[in-house]
C-alpha cells in the first residue's frame, strides 16, 4: 500500500509541483526508491503577487490544464506557501499539560495578533522540560488567503490536506542543527533568496532580484569575466546582509552558509569573505530516496522546498499544518454527515420495517383470531365428545348395574310377592307391589338390607283384602355415585 502526494510550492512566477508515491510504512534507507516521482513547473506570471491570488480564473485554468496533462487523481495535495502570507516564530512558554496547550496557545495568538479571528494557525512542540518550560514553533496565515487557495484547488479536483511555509519545510528537510544559526542562499530564476535560520526556524528572509541587463543565473556558458563582475556585485550584497543580520541580532552565532543553485551561485559563495568558523557547503538532504536525488540534481535551487515538504511527509515528522483546523472541522462535519445519513437510513429502514411488521402483525392477528375461533370450536366439540363418551360409558356401566340390581331384587321375591313397579334413579330404589302376608314384606326388606341397601324402609302400606297387601319400599345404595 502506498500514499500518493503532490506538493505545490507557490511562488509569484510559477507553481513548482513535486509528485511522489510514498509507502504507508516507510523505512528510510538510501536504497529506498519511491515510484512515480516527478517534478514540474507551471508558469503563472501575473496570477499571484506576494503570495496573494490576483486572478482566480487564470490559476484555476492552469491547474485544470495540468490535471489534464498529468492527472493527480487519488493524490493528497500539500501547499508550500511564501512567507509573505504569514509568519513563523518560536516561543518559550511555561510548561503546560497537554490538555491545556491548545487553549493557552489560542490566547497567545490572540495576544500577538489583534485580528486573530481572521487567522489560521498551527504549532509544533520543539522541546519541553517537564514542569519547567515548553518551546513551540508557531505559524499563522490569513484565513481568507488559505481558504481561497483551497477552494481553487478543490475546483481543480485537488483536495488540500496540508499547508506549510516553504522556508519552514526547507529547514526541516535539511535537518539543520537546532543549536546553530545558518544562512541559506537559494538561487531563483529572477535572483537570490537569503534566509537566516535560527536552528530550524526561518527568522529573516530577503530576496534580491537580478536586473534584466545582467546575465542569466545558472548559465554554464557565461565567460569567467562576467562571473567575476557579477560575483563582485552580489558579494557586496551578501556582506551587507550579514552585517545587517549581526546588527539586528547581537546574539547571532553564524556557523554555516548553505547554498543551493547553479555554477554562478557556487562561484559567488566561494568568493564571499567569511570568518574561519563559518563553513560553506552545498545544501544536501539526508536519507533521500535515490530517485528523488536525481530529480533534485536536475532542478537545483527550484525543487528544494517541494521536495523538503515531501521528505517531511515521508519521515512523518511533526510539522506545521495551517490547514489543520479546517481539515479537522471538515472531517468532523463529514463524520456527522455520515452519522446523520446512517441514522436517517436506519430511521427510514426502521419505519419501513415497522410498517411491514405492522401489516404482518395485523395479518397474523387475524389468523390468530381465526385459529382461536376454530380452536374454541374444536375444544367445544372435543369437550362434548368427551362428555358423550363419559355419559355413554356411565350409561353402559349403570345399565349393567341396574340389570344386576334388578336380578338381585328378583331373587328376593317369593311366591307371595308381586312387583308392580320398580324405579332406580341415582342410587335410589323405589318399588311398589303386593304381598300375600306381612312376613313376605319383612323378608324383602331384610333381603335388601343384606344386599347392601341403606335403610330400606316401608313408605306405603295398605290392605285391600284379607289376602292382599299393597306396599311401597324405598332404599338407597351406600355408594350414591353408582
Amino acid at each position: 500500500m502506498r500514499k500518493k502526494l503532490v506538493v505545490f510550492e507557490i511562488t509569484d512566477s510559477e507553481l513548482r509541483v513535486f509528485k511522489a508515491s510514498l509507502p504507508l510504512i516507510s523505512k528510510l534507507k538510501q536504497s529506498h526508491s519511491s515510484a512515480a516521482v516527478k517534478f514540474d513547473r507551471i508558469q503563472i506570471t501575473g496570477v499571484i503577487e506576494q503570495g496573494i491570488v490576483r486572478d482566480k480564473d487564470a490559476l484555476l485554468d492552469c491547474l485544470m490544464d495540468y490535471q489534464r496533462e498529468s492527472p493527480c487523481d487519488g493524490h493528497l495535495a500539500f501547499l508550500a506557501m511564501p512567507m509573505q502570507t504569514g509568519f513563523v516564530r518560536s516561543y518559550k512558554l511555561p510548561w503546560l499539560a497537554r490538555s491545556y496547550r491548545d487553549s493557552a496557545i489560542a490566547l497567545l495568538v490572540a495576544e500577538e495578533v489583534p485580528s486573530s479571528a481572521d487567522l489560521l494557525y498551527d504549532y509544533v512542540i520543539l522541546g519541553e522540560e517537564k514542569h519547567k518550560s515548553l518551546t513551540i514553533l508557531l505559524g499563522a496565515s490569513r484565513r481568507e488567503v488559505l481558504e481561497q487557495y483551497a477552494a481553487i484547488f478543490k475546483q481543480a479536483g485537488l483536495r488540500v490536506s496540508g499547508i506549510n511555509f516553504s522556508w519552514a519545510v526547507i529547514g526541516q528537510g535539511l535537518e539543520l542543527n537546532p543549536d546553530e544559526d545558518t544562512l541559506y542562499v537559494r538561487e531563483e530564476t529572477d535572483g537570490f533568496h537569503f534566509a537566516l535560520f535560527r536552528g530550524l526556524i526561518p527568522e529573516r528572509v530577503r530576496t534580491l532580484f537580478v536586473q534584466e541587463t545582467n546575465v542569466a543565473l545558472g548559465d554554464a556558458e557565461i565567460c569567467s569575466q562576467d562571473i567575476r563582475g557579477y560575483s563582485k556585485e552580489w558579494e557586496n550584497e551578501i556582506q551587507s546582509f550579514l552585517l545587517y543580520l549581526k546588527a539586528q541580532n547581537p546574539d547571532l552565532s553564524l556557523k554555516c552558509l548553505l547554498w543551493s543553485g547553479g555554477l554562478s551561485l557556487e562561484s559567488l559563495v566561494k568568493r564571499v569573505t567569511l570568518p574561519d568558523h563559518i563553513t560553506v557547503a552545498q545544501a544536501e538532504f539526508k536519507s533521500v530516496p535515490d530517485t528523488w536525488l536525481w530529480v533534485l540534481g536536475e532542478n537545483r535551487g527550484l525543487a528544494e522546498a517541494a521536495m523538503a515538504y515531501g521528505l517531511v511527509l515521508l519521515k512523518k515528522s511533526a510539522s506545521l499544518n495551517l490547514w489543520r483546523q479546517p481539515s479537522k472541522a471538515g472531517k468532523m462535519r463529514k463524520r456527522y454527515q455520515i452519522i446523520g445519513a446512517a441514522l436517517l437510513s436506519f430511521l427510514l429502514l426502521g419505519n419501513g420495517s415497522w410498517v411491514f411488521l405492522r401489516q404482518e402483525t395485523s395479518a397474523l392477528k387475524n389468523e390468530v383470531q381465526q385459529l382461536l375461533h376454530q380452536g374454541a370450536e374444536l375444544e367445544t366439540q372435543l369437550r362434548q365428545q368427551k362428555d358423550l363418551t363419559r355419559s355413554w360409558k356411565m350409561t353402559q356401566a349403570r345399565s349393567e348395574k341396574v340389570a344386576d340390581i334388578l336380578w338381585q331384587v328378583q331373587n328376593l321375591l317369593d311366591s307371595q310377592l308381586t312387583i308392580k313397579k320398580l324405579v332406580y334413579r341415582q342410587g335410589t330404589l323405589s318399588l311398589t307391589g303386593s304381598a300375600g302376608d306381612v312376613k313376605s314384606i319383612q323378608a324383602l326388606i331384610q333381603g335388601l338390607r343384606k344386599l347392601g341397601w341403606y335403610r330400606p324402609v316401608l313408605t306405603g302400606y295398605s290392605s285391600t283384602s284379607s289376602e292382599q297387601i299393597e306396599f311401597s319400599i324405598s332404599a338407597k345404595r351406600k355408594d350414591v355415585n353408582n
